[in-house]
């Protein structure tokens, strides 16, 4: 895994009215924020138990190389994503995280940044890649898909509120609010609320709401139980659905939304139609 896609980039420099202990102060306090209901509910007491998981310990299917890019959300680590990546990873698959920060920056900026990892994962590769995206980072993943499908082999959003973009608890909307008046007054690297509204994001809403392109397979995978996100904002009338029961966080940790991801990677690598193959130009 190429280690500028795994490593969140360095902040941008401040300008002269914020020390810098002052935005990584407010950095760390965004990301603290983005977790309502005291980091929700956590339903898998114990984080490793996927790797008792049959799938783990004899995996049935070998996926050949397919790299697929992980792309997360608010308060987003790439710690948080482990989980999904070293799942991945047994399957064969190559896993790269996509560098979004803590997914509190600027939507489109942040899909911006989506693209280039995208872009380079699959010249890396010489193939089109798999996206899957963690709440928030549906919204980048969904947009991406929509401008470069070329650069796409599947698409699957894991509590992703693609229809309604605050479609989430109303604890969340205010600490969103909050995030974005950080942003407002001059903090580097924060949305702000006209990401909602103005100019700066109305191409990324635009492509969130847009038809998915009809080559690319895609699934919207959610939880009844996600007390984030609800459960409704998840139904992109676009996408196939999938329920799996677990938190919002246990969408990228518990061992039944891991093996509904793999589960879905592998139906599309097995699909007769499949358009599995090299870039346009680039060696197979």
């Amino acid at each position: 895994m190429t280690e500028s896609l795994a490593v969140a980039p360095p902040l941008r420099l401040p300008s002269p009215r914020f020390p810098i202990q002052a935005v990584q102060w407010a950095h760390r306090a965004a990301a603290g924020l983005a977790r309502p209901l005291t980091q929700e509910v956590v339903t898998v007491v114990r984080p490793d138990a996927y790797r008792e998981s049959p799938m783990w310990t004899d995996p049935p299917f070998d996926a050949g190389g397919l790299p697929v890019l992980l792309v997360g959300g608010l308060a987003s680590t790439p710690q948080s994503l482990l989980p999904l990546h070293d799942w991945l990873g047994r399957l064969n698959f190559r896993p790269a995280i996509a560098p979004v920060g803590y997914g509190v920056d600027c939507g489109e900026r942040t899909a911006v940044r989506v693209t280039q990892a995208l872009a380079e994962l699959a010249d890396a590769n010489g193939r089109r890649c798999a996206v899957v995206a963690h709440s928030r980072g549906g919204h980048f993943a969904r947009a991406v898909a929509v401008r470069h499908p070329e650069l796409v082999e599947c698409l699957v959003t894991l509590g992703s509120p693609v229809n309604r973009l605050l479609g989430v608890h109303p604890l969340l909307v205010v600490e969103l609010w909050a995030i974005g008046l950080l942003g407002a007054v001059g903090v580097p690297g924060l949305l702000r609320p006209s990401c909602l509204y103005g100019t700066c994001c109305r191409q990324l809403r635009e492509d969130v709401f847009a038809p998915a392109p009809p080559e690319v397979p895609f699934v919207s995978i959610y939880s009844r139980a996600d007390r984030v996100v609800d459960w409704r904002s998840c139904a992109d009338p676009d996408a196939r659905h999938r329920e799996v029961r677990t938190t919002h966080a246990g969408l990228v940790s518990s061992t039944a939304a891991l093996t509904a991801v793999a589960e879905e990677l592998h139906r599309v690598l097995q699909a007769p139609d499949s358009p599995s193959g090299a870039l346009s130009g680039a060696a197979a």
